[in-house]
């Protein structure tokens, strides 16, 4: 079996742990008759919650009796219920609670394990460890788009037909509208939303390209976006732009409501390009680390950047080629006119209302500046 890890002595560790698993705890594989409650396992980044939501679409639909508990961290909770994803979100489950099925979206040995405590049958994958655990280790299409690959997870849970799986979509709560009215009162016609900040160091544009591509696109219709551990690069690209700075000025919800008033999304491989892909703003990410195909967006009106090397997709938090403060190679060759080019796109097929079309994401083959 192939494993999820970047260092070959984990994987070898991991076959062995299934492998001993298998032999000490032999499993029947079955199939509850009745399903009247659902654990769905999927903590993590914003952006992979957003990814979950098909396939908890399609949950309701294969279980439409059954009652969903999501576990999330606290600070997703509001926004997922408010959007109506699952019927309750906890964190820790106390007592003794027991579930008919639980579902885990991480394929890691943890949470497959924290699934096996919690109910009569879990189902995941077992790509990082804990196969033996699972009723069953549900088939992994690598080169799957991530909100696909989870589809056919709750589908391969129910013994239900593969269907062609449809985006997550979501409408605009309008309570989010009104609590983001102060700061969309403040913004231009026609704003631009440049988020430069994301999670990994491995996915980090260069400030510099930052600020050339605001200078290209107009300041005066840039919004600067982030979390407030972003405010420092923000704040620099503010001053040298004049571009309007909102980074830890808002909270997913009010995020939400200025995305969807947004004329565009520039970022790079982050949560708030599946945010706009949600909500159905055009946007352009700009990847390097994370296989596009599998975690971007590729359609008329969402596109990925990437300029691809031998070492491309090696889903590094940091790149090992390069010094912890230095950019990645990868999204060193992502250039500004690239970006620009492929954001006038977008915003073109957004205005004539083109439908979505699958393309191939955009790799930038233009030399590195």
């Amino acid at each position: 079996m192939h494993y999820a890890v970047t260092r070959p002595w984990h994987g070898r560790g991991l076959a062995l742990v299934d492998r001993l698993g298998a032999r000490c705890w032999p499993r029947p594989r079955r199939r509850e008759a009745m399903v009247r409650s659902v654990l769905i396992l999927r903590r993590g980044s914003f952006g992979d919650l957003i990814t979950v939501l098909p396939a908890v679409a399609r949950l309701r639909e294969l279980y439409p009796e059954a009652r969903l508990s999501w576990m999330v961290q606290p600070q997703y909770r509001d926004f997922l219920a408010a959007i109506g994803a699952a019927d309750e979100f906890c964190g820790r489950l106390s007592g003794h609670r027991r579930f008919d099925l639980a579902i885990d979206f991480h394929a890691d040995l943890r949470m497959i394990g924290w699934g096996r405590l919690r109910a009569r049958r879990v189902v995941g994958h077992g790509i990082r460890g804990g196969g033996f655990l699972l009723d069953p280790a549900a088939p992994y299409d690598w080169s799957e788009p991530a909100a696909t690959r989870h589809v056919r997870l709750v589908e391969a849970a129910a013994g239900a037909p593969a269907q062609t799986p449809r985006p997550a979509r979501f409408r605009l709560v309008p309570a989010w509208r009104d609590f983001a009215a102060p700061l969309l009162a403040e913004l231009p016609l026609h704003f631009i939303i440049v988020h430069p900040g994301c999670g990994q160091a491995s996915k980090r544009w260069p400030l510099e390209r930052w600020r050339g591509l605001i200078a290209s696109l107009g300041a005066n219709q840039v919004v600067l976006t982030g979390v407030a551990g972003d405010s420092g690069a923000c704040d620099w690209l503010a001053a040298a732009t004049g571009a309007m700075n909102l980074a830890g000025r808002t909270n997913w919800a009010s995020l939400a409501a200025i995305v969807a008033a947004a004329a565009a999304v520039i970022a790079p491989d982050t949560g708030i390009i599946h945010l706009a892909q949600a909500l159905g703003t055009p946007s352009v990410g700009l990847f390097g680390p994370n296989d596009p195909t599998v975690w971007g967006y590729a359609n008329a009106r969402h596109r990925s950047l990437v300029w691809r090397l031998p070492c491309s997709f090696c889903a590094r938090g940091r790149c090992p080629r390069v010094a912890a403060t230095a950019y990645s190679p990868c999204m060193q060759g992502v250039s500004e006119s690239a970006v620009l080019a492929t954001y006038h796109e977008v915003v073109a097929a957004a205005l004539i209302g083109a439908g979505p079309a699958r393309l191939a994401p955009r790799y930038d083959r233009r030399r590195m500046k």
